[in-house]
């Protein structure tokens, strides 16, 4: 989820930018950026709501199987651990660009 969401900031920014270059008038790129948001964000939720669907469903299977007997594992992928470092370094380097595209010094990690 945060690697997705630091992604579609960093592709708004970049397009954003994008777009004052090309000379649009600014209320004119804020209407078509904030709409494109929403649809986004829109199939986002309903990508959200699908998959939240597919797991409860295999949970409700997999309890299902547990109470009858069967043998159930849980795994994870091995990567998967990396999901949040790799989200963290996406947001990272979209808010230190942000800050920079607005004069700002990034604060100090200590």
């Amino acid at each position: 989820m945060a690697l997705s969401e630091a992604l579609t900031g960093a592709r708004f920014t970049l397009l954003s930018e994008e777009l004052q270059r090309s000379g649009l008038a600014e209320d004119v790129r804020a209407s078509a950026l904030a709409q494109m948001d929403r649809r986004i964000r829109l199939g986002q939720y309903q990508s959200q709501l699908q998959a939240l669907r597919r797991e409860m469903e295999g949970l409700l299977q997999w309890r299902s199987a547990a109470e009858h007997g069967a043998a159930v594992e849980m795994r994870s992928h091995e990567q998967s651990v990396l999901a949040g470092a790799i989200g963290a370094a996406f947001w990272g380097a979209f808010r230190a660009r942000k800050l920079s595209s607005r004069g700002l010094p990034l604060p100090s990690a200590g």
